[in-house]
Order: structure tokens, then C-alpha cells, then sequence
């Protein structure tokens, strides 16, 4: 009845012209239900009410059983069989007709409340059948008190990630009001059905207690890449917390500080770009050209040389400008090799002043824009000269939305006119919340307003957003510490992303990423951390943790599709491509049997990333051939699933592991 063809494409139609929009009042017209804020149901609930498939009500009541009725006229409603609340009876002859139900199956089916393995056979035969499905048994620790006549459905129904399974089942126990929503919602959405922790592909063998399998990704053109400032070099404090993050944005370089003396270069080392490779990262990387004191009086420091007339409109400028910028990107992608998202001169309503609505503003805006134009020629000669251009892509970042973006594209052509040299347009969003700084609905109207203006039909990402946190610091508005602040606007901002991101909604599926910022409090910008001074986490990296886990947890929204599964077999050979696109071992057992010592031998010097049950990350980062990892932390005793990443200064790489060993 129901497909599993995920539609991975991106985008949507854009609108000539967008308005600026409220958020919340656009919020404020979508039901909810007052007792699921925070439930991972919630989304499911409250579109199915939208569509008319559940009852509208004040409450959802979320952890009451479902009914076999209320579950089978769900789906027959989702198949269009029916369009209106039907009585019981009537409910299971439609089933029944429909192969979902046997007949007799249910005693009294307007009472029958659903057992979780009941739940599952008819998830089971509203979908066709999967293949290896078998595997999956090894992660249930309940899989014995499973009916017999029930064992295929319920690891289909967890195959199919309809069902969702930490270890245990539970199959006697009622399915939930809120088991029964997600199911519905995954039945009828393919790509918000859950990705499994494990695949083994066609290695399973009933007999066979530990495999080591290597598994192939590749960029999900439809996903969203999730990461942080990792404050410069700050990877393994990201990994350690986060997991293995796609994105990571790395360094600033000025200008004004590799042309210290008229025509000679002293270039960075671009020890940050390459360690974050070393965790397999995709970079962000930044160089400021031509931000001045002329344009800004503002701004702290002119980007141009002070040899330099300040105008990037002077022929000498304007040349020397091209000639750093040339010079910056070619040693940028030997040291680094690849995989590079570029920026120059981001946040630029900020820096060029571009905020004010005025005539000298618009020159100042057409005189950058054709700057920029030529500019991203030169960029991409350099990449191509050094044969990087295949993983040289540059964005523009701007700030916050502002009073001249509102005026519509007859005054913003030049934006319109960058992005379409531009791989992605990003945004930079601060200090534009409203009194409740945990609302994040200027953070969504800001990415909705320039995904439908000024994106050109470009992925967008937001690149910088974020709040304080700080225990000593009272918010005044809403009388609570300003590190209460920060973990409720990441929750709230997380909540609302998955309400949005869906294919034809609200951010048109066109939001390829988000960087939160930033990882760990710094001078510069105080508190805005999730991590606080010594690194100890604060209580939005948990809130943040959650809301990665799911996001990337659906099959619509992860960064990487995996493509295939295969038995790792002797020295196996790794490839990374990207952060989306890689080579893992994954090492799936029933038990460990005391083994507390992991050690990998590379032919080459490289790095090593282990994720324990999705819980505990260890990195070892130093570029050496062999890498031993403690793992008394994070095991279970009865199964377990360990992944491997691999990385190294310098991507895309081929690394060949010589040793996989398991010791006490």
C-alpha cells in the first residue's frame, strides 16, 4: 500500500517576491497539541491532524494504547479508503479487504488495544518486503518473547525504519498512541523513516556472533549538513560531543595580514583547514579582501594594506586584490587537497555597510557586486590550476535580514546577481531575536526570506547563529539565567527545523545547512559557547546533541546515503571523498567477551574516529600508522556496534588498514 521511494531532490518553486513574514504568526496558525511539545511524535501528530488522518483535539494524550481501530482507519484514510471516522466494524471489513488483517483477528476491535508486535505485522503487510531483514535480530534482546508467527513482521517493521528499536522491543506491551502517529507518519513519509544503526548487508549468518563490514556513502543531495564552529581546531572537543559532524567552518584569513609589505606573501599554514580533514570534515574557510574604514567606519581594521588606495575600484587595488586572492586559493587546496566551501568578505551587510537605505548604498552595493563577480573567476582559475576545481565551491554570506533586503530584488538585483556565481548562499544571524531570546523564529523567518528571494535557487545555509549562555547572567525579560536562555532556543530551534525542513514547506527543502555558534566559550565572542571555558558541556550541547540525533536519524534529512554493504575482508582499502561522501568499517557483535582494547594499523600515516552505540567518541588524531583505543566506556554487554571513520590532513584519500584487532 505505501512506497519506499524517497524523493532526495532539492528544492521547490521559488516566489518572485516574499514579503517579510512574522514567523510566529505563522506559527500561531498551526495546531498543536499542548501535551507533546518535546515528543519525538510530535511532528507526526500534528501533520496527520493537519491532513484530517487524526482528530484535531487540545491534547494527544501520547502515551495512551492505540486502539486497532484508531491505527487501521489511520492508514485507510492515508490510501484515501476512507474519508471520515468510520464505526469499528465497518474499520476491519475495509482492513480486512485490504490484507492488513485477517479476519478474526482482533476480539472486540473498537476495544482492542495494540500489542507492539501486532502493530508490526500490519506495518508489515502494508509495505512490500524487504530483503536481510534477519539481521536485525541480534540487537533485540526481547527477540524470544516474540510470537513466533510474528518475528518476520517486527524486524521487517524496524527494517523498513518504520518502527523504531533501541534493543528492546517490548512486543507484549501496548504500542502507544505516540508509537502508532510515528508509524503512520513514517508509512506515508518514506523520508522520515529511521535509519538503522547497523547493515550488514548480505554477510548475516544465524551462526555468526561478530562481522566487520564495510559500508560506502555518498552526499544525500536533499540532506542537511549539521556542524559548528569548532573554534579553530577545536575537532576533537566537536567529534567527542557531537559525533562525526560533515561540516565544520575553520579560519579567517585577512588580507592585510598576508601582505605585510607591498608584493610579498606570507602565507598561513593552514594547520586549521587541514586538521579539521583530519576528523573528515567538509571545510568553511574565510578570507576578507576589501572591508575598509572607508566604507566602514565601524569596522576595526581595513582588510586592504594600507600601501593600497582604499577603494577596490582603483585599478592597483583592485589588481593586487586578485593577485592575493589567486595566490591564497592555490596554496589553500595543495595544503588541504580538496573538499572547500570559500568564503571572502562574509557578513556583508555588516562589513560593507550595506544595512542603510540610501543612494550611496546601492552604488556602494553594484561597485561589490562586480567585484565579486571577477572575484570568483579568479578563485576558481586558482582551484583549476592546481586541479582542485571539482572541490572548490564558494558561498556569500550575508547578515541578518535588513531593511534593504525588504525592499524587494528591483533594490537587491546585485544579490541575485552574486549568487548565481556562488555554489551556496549562507546567512549569518545574531542579535535580531525578538524580548524572548529563546524564540528562534527570526532565525527561521531570516532563512525562509532569503531561500525565496535572494537564493537564485542556490542551497543555502546558515553559517553563524546562536546565543549566550552564562550561569551569573539573568535574562531580564524572561527571569532566568541566560544559560537556560541558550539550551531552550536550541531546543526550540531544533523543534521548529523539523516542523520545516520537509519537502515543500515552509523552507522550500532548500536548506542545506547549519552551523551552530560556536562550540566553546572564547574571548572574542564571550559566552556564546556550548561548551564553557574548561569544555565542560553546558546545557544546550545536549539540547543541540538531541536535535542532531533527530534530524540526521531520518532518512529525508542525513547528510550521506549509504549506497552499499559489503564484508570487509583482509586490509581492507578506505575512501574519503568528503564530509558526505566516505569509506567506514562498522564492527556489529553480540558480545565483546571482555575485550577491552581496540587497535588499527594503517599503510599510512592518517588519522582514526571510533564511535561506540552511538554514544561514546574517541578520536585519535595524529597522523601516525597505528591507533589503539581504550573501550571502557560505552559497551554494552549483550551487543554492540562500533564505527570507524578514517581521515587525514590531506582529502580526498585511499587508506588501507592492515589490522583490525580486538584484545583484552
Amino acid at each position: 500500500m505505501f512506497t519506499n521511494h524517497i524523493d532526495y531532490s532539492r528544492g521547490g518553486d521559488l516566489p518572485k517576491f516574499e514579503a517579510y513574514l512574522n514567523y510566529n504568526l505563522y506559527v500561531n496558525q498551526r495546531h498543536e497539541y499542548q501535551d507533546m511539545r518535546g515528543n519525538d511524535a510530535e511532528v507526526a501528530a500534528v501533520r496527520l491532524a493537519e491532513k484530517g488522518i487524526i482528530k484535531k483535539t487540545s491534547c494527544f494524550r501520547p502515551n495512551d494504547p492505540a486502539t486497532a481501530t484508531e491505527f487501521l482507519l489511520g492508514i485507510l484514510k492515508l490510501k484515501g479508503l476512507a474519508a471520515r471516522e468510520l464505526e469499528a466494524n465497518k474499520v476491519v471489513q475495509l482492513a480486512t479487504l485490504c490484507g492488513l488483517v485477517d479476519e478474526g483477528m482482533f476480539d472486540k476491535p473498537g476495544l482492542h488495544l495494540l500489542t507492539m508486535e501486532e502493530l508490526a505485522v500490519i506495518i508489515d503487510r502494508a509495505l512490500e518486503k524487504l530483503e536481510n531483514v534477519n539481521q536485525y535480530a541480534m540487537m533485540l534482546a526481547d527477540y524470544s518473547e516474540i510470537a513466533d508467527d510474528k518475528r518476520e513482521s517486527v524486524l521487517q517493521a524496524i527494517a523498513h525504519g518504520v518502527l523504531e528499536c533501541s534493543g528492546v522491543f517490548h512486543p507484549k506491551e501496548y504500542a502507544s498512541r505516540a508509537n502508532a502517529a510515528n508509524a503512520l507518519y513514517r508509512l506515508a513519509n518514506p523520508g522520515a523513516r529511521v535509519i538503522l544503526p547497523y547493515d550488514i548487508g548480505n554477510g548475516y549468518r544465524e551462526d555468526t556472533d561478530a562481522y566487520l563490514v564495510k559500508s560506502s556513502y555518498k552526499q544525500n543531495p536533499g540532506g542537511i549538513q549539521l556542524g559548528t564552529w569548532s573554534r579553530y581546531n577545536h575537532q576533537d572537543q566537536t567529534f567527542k560531543h557531537f559525533g562525526k559532524r560533515p561540516i565544520d567552518r575553520v579560519d579567517f584569513y585577512k588580507w592585510v595580514n598576508i601582505e605585510k609589505e607591498k608584493g610579498v606573501y606570507t602565507m598561513p599554514s593552514f594547520f586549521n583547514d587541514k586538521k579539521a580533514h583530519k576528523f573528515a570534515n567538509t571545510i568553511v574557510t574565510c578570507l576578507d579582501l576589501t572591508a575598509n574604514l572607508v566604507w566602514n567606519e565601524r569596522f576595526s581594521k581595513s582588510n586592504i594594506p594600507e600601501f593600497y588606495e582604499q577603494d577596490i575600484t582603483n585599478p592597483e587595488t583592485r589588481a593586487a586584490a586578485g593577485k592575493m586572492l589567486y595566490t591564497l586559493v592555490q596554496e589553500l587546496m595543495k595544503a588541504v587537497k580538496g573538499d572547500v566551501i570559500f568564503t571572502f568578505d562574509y557578513e556583508l551587510d555588516w562589513q560593507q555597510m550595506f544595512e542603510v537605505v540610501c543612494d550611496d548604498t546601492f552604488k556602494r552595493m553594484e561597485i561589490w557586486a562586480d567585484w565579486y563577480v571577477e572575484a570568483c573567476g579568479i578563485a576558481r582559475q586558482a582551484a583549476k590550476s592546481v586541479g582542485a576545481a571539482d572541490r572548490f565551491k564558494i558561498i556569500i554570506i550575508y547578515n541578518n535580514i535588513t531593511e534593504v533586503c525588504k525592499l524587494g530584488v528591483k533594490y537587491n538585483e546585485w544579490r541575485l546577481k552574486c549568487a548565481a556565481v556562488s555554489d551556496f548562499v549562507g546567512i549569518d544571524s545574531y542579535n535580531y531575536f525578538p524580548a524572548d531570546r529563546t524564540d528562534p523564529a527570526a532565525t527561521i523567518q531570516n532563512a525562509r526570506f532569503l531561500i525565496n528571494n535572494y537564493s537564485g535557487g542556490k542551497p543555502v545555509m546558515m553559517i553563524e547563529n546562536g546565543t549566550r549562555g552564562n550561569s551569573d547572567t539573568m535574562d531580564e525579560f524572561l527571569g532566568i539565567t541566560t544559560l537556560e536562555v541558550q539550551k531552550r532556543y536550541y531546543e526550540n530551534l531544533f523543534r521548529e527545523f523539523r516542523f520545516e525542513l520537509e519537502k515543500g514547506r515552509f523552507l522550500n527543502h532548500n536548506l542545506a545547512g547549519y552551523l551552530f555558534w560556536d562550540l566553546i566559550d572564547g574571548a572574542e565572542q564571550g559566552e556564546f559557547g556550548v561548551l564553557d571555558y574548561s569544555g565542560k558541556e553546558k546545557p544546550a550541547a545536549r539540547a543541540i546533541r538531541g536535535g542532531i540525533r533527530l534530524l540526521e536519524k531520518q532518512k529525508q534529512f542525513n547528510p550521506s546515503l549509504l549506497i552499499c554493504t559489503q564484508p570487509a575482508g583482509d586490509k581492507p582499502t578506505i575512501a574519503v571523498e568528503s564530509g558526505c561522501t566516505y569509506e567506514k568499517l562498522t564492527y556489529v557483535t553480540k558480545s565483546l567477551q571482555g575485550k577491552k582494547t581496540l587497535k588499527i594499523e594503517l599503510e599510512d600515516p592518517g588519522t582514526v574516529l571510533i564511535s561506540i552505540n552511538n554514544t561514546v567518541n574517541l578520536s585519535s588524531s595524529q597522523m601516525q600508522t597505528t591507533h589503539i583505543f581504550s573501550l571502557s566506556e560505552g559497551i554494552d554487554k549483550r551487543f554492540n556496534v562500533i564505527d570507524v571513520y578514517f581521515g587525514a590532513e590531506q582529502i580526498p584519500m585511499n587508506q588501507k588498514v592492515l589490522l583490525f584487532e580486538l584484545s583484552d
